[in-house]
């Protein structure tokens, strides 16, 4: 357990570049709001582009995961107390991850090959297009569930649980005001990733969160329950584990 444990005690930016990712045809389907089950049966089309952009996207996404764990030295004003002096500043965060040990911020891409593709094939082929912007969703959105079960599997080790990611743009932690902390916290350059002045991550196939871990962490709620477009989304049903 010393030895699981020290593995969150290690200091400065961390990049993990040997991720594999296994993305389903559904998958891609459901970032098009679409149903596997009844494209199969009513659109074959849309199916095979799915298989497609999976089988050409594949050979362009290049999986890389920054992060950086801080010891959380307190809670003060709705502000996350740093051990090293900085701090992250939110409501979301101050009330979920209140009980954590450490605070692990990380930023996710699979870089700009399948975005850069799918904007070529949008003016040739738009229904590929959507086909590879799809896969792009999907690919990056299993890099980052991935990487938190990575988290919360060494969480496990050292007798700890780890919190639901948390990211800016959810309810109580807006994407300005949430980018700007994070990106002071880490350095995404090391990945290929940089932030734009609205406040957007380049490559567009990023995602950047935040987790809480320790002894007396709890995973309480889903992703969803913290999102603005919760009461619209198509997706509500598959994240509901999340």
């Amino acid at each position: 357990m010393a030895g699981a444990l020290a593995w969150f005690e290690q200091e400065g930016d961390r990049t993990r570049q040997d991720w594999v990712l296994e993305i389903p045809v559904e998958e891609i389907l459901r970032m098009q709001a679409a149903d596997a089950a009844v494209v199969q049966q009513r659109n074959p089309l849309l199916m095979d582009m799915a298989m497609q952009a999976r089988t050409h996207g594949a050979t362009l996404v290049k999986p890389a995961a920054l992060y950086r764990i801080e010891r959380l030295d307190g809670l003060r004003h709705e502000r996350l107390l740093l051990k090293g002096g900085q701090e992250l500043q939110s409501k979301l965060l101050s009330e979920h991850l209140k009980s954590a040990t450490f605070i692990v911020i990380a930023v996710c891409t699979i870089g700009p090959g399948v975005e850069q593709l799918a904007s070529r094939e949008f003016a040739r082929d738009p229904i590929y297009g959507l086909a590879l912007e799809g896969f792009g969703s999907a690919a990056v959105e299993t890099l980052a569930t991935t990487f938190c079960a990575f988290v919360d599997q060494k969480a496990k080790l050292a007798g700890m649980a780890s919190s639901i990611p948390l990211s800016p743009g959810m309810v109580g932690w807006s994407v300005d005001q949430g980018q700007r902390q994070l990106f002071q916290l880490v350095d995404p350059s090391l990945i290929g990733v940089k932030l734009t002045e609205s406040f957007m991550m380049s490559p567009a196939k990023t995602i950047s969160l935040v987790l809480g871990v320790g002894d007396q962490m709890v995973a309480d709620g889903s992703t969803c329950d913290f999102c603005n477009m919760r009461e619209r989304c198509h997706y509500r049903d598959h994240y509901s584990h999340v």
